[in-house]
Protein backbone atom coordinates (compact mmCIF):
# COMPACT_ATOMS: atom_id res chain seq x y z
CA UNK A 1 0.00 0.00 0.00
CA UNK A 2 1.26 3.50 -0.80
CA UNK A 3 0.15 6.96 0.27
CA UNK A 4 -0.82 8.99 -2.82
CA UNK A 5 -1.82 12.29 -1.17
CA UNK A 6 1.24 14.14 -2.50
CA UNK A 7 0.73 13.02 -6.12
CA UNK A 8 -0.48 15.76 -8.53
CA UNK A 9 -2.21 14.35 -11.64
CA UNK A 10 -3.79 17.59 -12.93
CA UNK A 11 -1.33 18.20 -15.79
CA UNK A 12 -0.97 14.57 -16.88
CA UNK A 13 -2.46 13.57 -20.23
CA UNK A 14 -4.25 10.25 -20.46
CA UNK A 15 -2.18 7.38 -21.84
CA UNK A 16 -2.55 6.83 -25.56
CA UNK A 17 -3.02 3.38 -26.95
CA UNK A 18 0.21 2.24 -28.57
CA UNK A 19 -0.20 0.38 -31.82
CA UNK A 20 2.34 -0.97 -34.24
CA UNK A 21 3.32 1.41 -37.02
CA UNK A 22 1.74 0.69 -40.39
CA UNK A 23 4.04 -1.35 -42.62
CA UNK A 24 6.05 0.89 -44.92
CA UNK A 25 9.18 3.01 -45.37
CA UNK A 26 10.29 5.46 -42.70
CA UNK A 27 13.28 7.80 -42.45
CA UNK A 28 14.85 7.27 -39.04
CA UNK A 29 18.03 7.66 -37.04
CA UNK A 30 19.58 5.32 -34.50
CA UNK A 31 19.53 7.15 -31.18
CA UNK A 32 20.90 4.41 -28.94
CA UNK A 33 22.70 1.10 -29.21
CA UNK A 34 23.68 -1.49 -26.67
CA UNK A 35 25.25 -4.95 -26.60
CA UNK A 36 23.03 -7.21 -24.47
CA UNK A 37 23.07 -10.79 -23.25
CA UNK A 38 20.54 -13.13 -24.88
CA UNK A 39 17.69 -14.48 -22.75
CA UNK A 40 19.32 -17.94 -22.83
CA UNK A 41 22.61 -16.42 -21.67
CA UNK A 42 24.54 -18.18 -24.43
CA UNK A 43 25.27 -15.17 -26.63
CA UNK A 44 24.90 -11.45 -27.17
CA UNK A 45 22.92 -9.23 -29.49
CA UNK A 46 23.30 -5.62 -30.55
CA UNK A 47 20.11 -3.63 -29.99
CA UNK A 48 19.47 -0.35 -31.81
CA UNK A 49 16.78 2.16 -30.90
CA UNK A 50 15.53 4.04 -33.96
CA UNK A 51 13.48 7.22 -33.97
CA UNK A 52 11.43 8.24 -36.98
CA UNK A 53 12.41 11.77 -37.97
CA UNK A 54 9.94 12.68 -40.70
CA UNK A 55 6.29 12.29 -41.66
CA UNK A 56 3.14 11.48 -39.74
CA UNK A 57 4.93 8.99 -37.45
CA UNK A 58 7.71 11.44 -36.49
CA UNK A 59 8.98 10.76 -32.98
CA UNK A 60 7.89 7.10 -32.86
CA UNK A 61 10.52 4.56 -31.89
CA UNK A 62 11.46 1.13 -33.20
CA UNK A 63 13.97 -1.44 -32.02
CA UNK A 64 16.14 -3.83 -33.93
CA UNK A 65 18.06 -6.69 -32.32
CA UNK A 66 20.94 -8.27 -34.21
CA UNK A 67 22.21 -11.63 -32.89
CA UNK A 68 25.85 -10.98 -33.82
CA UNK A 69 27.40 -13.22 -31.13
CA UNK A 70 25.44 -16.47 -30.82
CA UNK A 71 26.15 -20.20 -30.91
CA UNK A 72 23.50 -20.52 -33.64
CA UNK A 73 25.48 -19.67 -36.78
CA UNK A 74 22.33 -19.21 -38.87
CA UNK A 75 21.20 -16.46 -36.49
CA UNK A 76 24.66 -14.86 -36.69
CA UNK A 77 24.65 -14.99 -40.49
CA UNK A 78 21.23 -13.30 -40.68
CA UNK A 79 22.30 -10.66 -38.15
CA UNK A 80 25.54 -9.91 -40.01
CA UNK A 81 23.66 -9.38 -43.29
CA UNK A 82 21.21 -7.06 -41.53
CA UNK A 83 23.99 -5.13 -39.79
CA UNK A 84 25.95 -4.72 -43.03
CA UNK A 85 22.82 -3.41 -44.77
CA UNK A 86 22.29 -0.92 -41.92
CA UNK A 87 25.81 0.48 -41.82
CA UNK A 88 25.92 0.59 -45.62
CA UNK A 89 22.67 2.57 -45.71
CA UNK A 90 24.19 4.93 -43.14
CA UNK A 91 27.06 5.66 -45.54
CA UNK A 92 29.77 3.38 -44.17
CA UNK A 93 31.74 1.19 -46.57
CA UNK A 94 33.71 -0.50 -43.78
CA UNK A 95 32.63 -1.83 -40.40
CA UNK A 96 32.35 1.04 -37.89
CA UNK A 97 34.58 0.72 -34.83
CA UNK A 98 31.72 1.36 -32.40
CA UNK A 99 27.94 1.04 -32.71
CA UNK A 100 27.60 4.67 -31.56
CA UNK A 101 29.26 5.72 -34.85
CA UNK A 102 25.90 4.85 -36.45
CA UNK A 103 23.87 7.15 -34.24
CA UNK A 104 22.18 10.18 -35.85
CA UNK A 105 22.76 8.93 -39.42
CA UNK A 106 19.47 9.09 -41.37
CA UNK A 107 18.47 5.85 -43.08
CA UNK A 108 15.26 4.54 -44.60
CA UNK A 109 13.80 1.59 -42.70
CA UNK A 110 11.49 -0.90 -44.37
CA UNK A 111 9.14 -1.78 -41.54
CA UNK A 112 6.85 -4.77 -41.37
CA UNK A 113 4.38 -6.11 -38.83
CA UNK A 114 4.65 -9.39 -36.95
CA UNK A 115 1.84 -10.97 -34.96
CA UNK A 116 2.70 -13.09 -31.95
CA UNK A 117 0.86 -16.15 -30.66
CA UNK A 118 -1.38 -13.90 -28.52
CA UNK A 119 -2.40 -11.88 -31.63
CA UNK A 120 -0.38 -8.81 -30.58
CA UNK A 121 1.16 -6.76 -33.38
CA UNK A 122 4.73 -5.49 -33.24
CA UNK A 123 7.06 -3.91 -35.75
CA UNK A 124 10.10 -5.48 -37.29
CA UNK A 125 12.74 -3.80 -39.43
CA UNK A 126 12.86 -5.77 -42.69
CA UNK A 127 15.42 -3.69 -44.57
CA UNK A 128 17.64 -0.62 -44.70
CA UNK A 129 18.47 1.80 -47.51
CA UNK A 130 20.01 5.23 -47.89
CA UNK A 131 17.62 8.01 -46.98
CA UNK A 132 16.24 10.41 -49.61
CA UNK A 133 18.73 13.29 -49.96
CA UNK A 134 16.16 16.07 -49.48
CA UNK A 135 14.87 14.53 -46.30
CA UNK A 136 18.42 13.77 -45.19
CA UNK A 137 19.59 17.37 -45.32
CA UNK A 138 16.50 18.53 -43.41
CA UNK A 139 16.93 15.73 -40.88
CA UNK A 140 20.67 16.28 -40.48
CA UNK A 141 20.08 19.97 -39.80
CA UNK A 142 17.36 19.14 -37.25
CA UNK A 143 19.69 16.67 -35.50
CA UNK A 144 22.56 19.18 -35.49
CA UNK A 145 20.27 21.86 -34.07
CA UNK A 146 19.02 19.50 -31.36
CA UNK A 147 22.57 18.48 -30.41
CA UNK A 148 23.99 22.02 -30.44
CA UNK A 149 20.91 23.64 -28.94
CA UNK A 150 20.64 25.99 -31.91
CA UNK A 151 17.13 27.38 -31.89
CA UNK A 152 17.72 30.15 -34.43
CA UNK A 153 15.33 29.76 -37.37
CA UNK A 154 17.11 28.90 -40.65
CA UNK A 155 16.04 32.18 -42.31
CA UNK A 156 17.82 34.17 -39.56
CA UNK A 157 21.18 32.36 -39.77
Amino acid sequence: MGNLTDLDMNDVAEQREFRALPAGSYVAIATESEKKVTKAGTGHYLQFTFEIIDGAQKGRKLWSRMNLWNPNQTAVSIAKREFKAFYGAAGFTDLPTDSSDLHNKPVTLEVGIEIDDRKRESNVVKGYSAANSGIVSKAVNAVKDAVTGNSTPPWMR
